[in-house]
Order: structure tokens, then sequence, then C-alpha cells
């Protein structure tokens, strides 16, 4: 009996599956988390392996050299501005990743295929837990390598209101 339906691109799947669980690791305090993410990659490379038809032991390589939370290193801060044109600032937490208890407007890292002016809304959500809607696009620039930033890093300034 011949399968008549069309074929999946499984792809897609995977790349979101693989950035899912990159993400989970880089968050990960549990072990148990731990190893339920690194089961999912396992799983993913060998998904891949068979899509692309390379070997599964090469794959696992190819993955594996990409490390870290993946990220296409492109940042967005949020200038959240109220009706008398004041900017909104937080503090940091003690506990962030970034620069911990100093002041800065809202801003994060884009996530893979999330349009910029989106992530400024979604980090000042996230952040703050304010709604807001981008204005515009106010700059874009290259950062220099340092600790906090990886060699490839573009961030965008976003206004917002």
């Amino acid at each position: 009996m011949t399968d008549d339906r069309e074929t999946i691109d499984i792809l897609p799947l995977l790349d979101e599956l693989r950035v899912m669980a990159k993400a989970g690791l880089f968050f990960a305090d549990d072990p148990y988390d731990r190893e339920r993410y690194e089961r999912m990659l396992e799983l993913v490379s060998e998904y891949y392996a068979e899509a692309v038809e390379l070997p599964p032991e090469e794959t696992r390589e190819r993955l594996a050299a990409n490390l870290g939370y993946a990220t296409p290193n492109v940042g967005v801060k949020a200038a959240v501005f109220n009706d008398e044109g004041r900017i909104l600032l937080m503090q940091r937490p003690e506990d962030s990743t970034y620069v911990a208890g100093t002041w800065d407007i809202p801003g994060g890292a884009v996530e893979p295929l999330e349009p910029p002016d989106q992530t400024a809304v979604r980090e000042t959500r996230e952040e703050t837990g304010l709604t807001v809607e981008t204005v515009e696009v106010v700059n874009a620039y290259f950062m220099d390598p340092n600790p906090l930033n990886p060699p490839v890093t573009s961030s965008y300034s976003t206004c917002v209101k």
C-alpha cells in the first residue's frame, strides 16, 4: 500500500525543539530538568541525522559545536515614555545574569525568528508587566565584544509607548 500523503518538513520542528532544549539547558537548575533537555537534544540530533542523511555522530558533533543559549546575538532596549515624556527605568534583580542591581531600561535578547520590535514589547511585558506598543526603531548598532556580549552582537533601541 502506497502512502499518498504529503511529506512533512520536519526541520522547522527540529529547529524549534533544539532552541527550546538549549534554552532549557542554559537556565535549568534542577538535574532532572537538565536530563530531560539533554535527552531532547539527543532526539533532535537523531532526527536531524536522518533528515539530512549524515551519520548520527557527525550530526551530534555539529550541533554540539554551537553551545550555550540559542540566540541570534541581537539585543533590544525599549525606551518607554509616559505622556509627560518621562522614561521608564527599572532595577535589575540581584540574581540577574545582566549587571545585577543596576538601573536600566527594559530589554533583552531577540528570540530566534522574532522581529526586534516584538522583542521590545515582549521584554517590557516580561520585565515590568506593562503592555506597550512599538512606535519606531530609534537606532541599530554593533557592540564591541566584552564579557557580557559575544563577538557578533547588534542592538536595537526601540521607542515604545
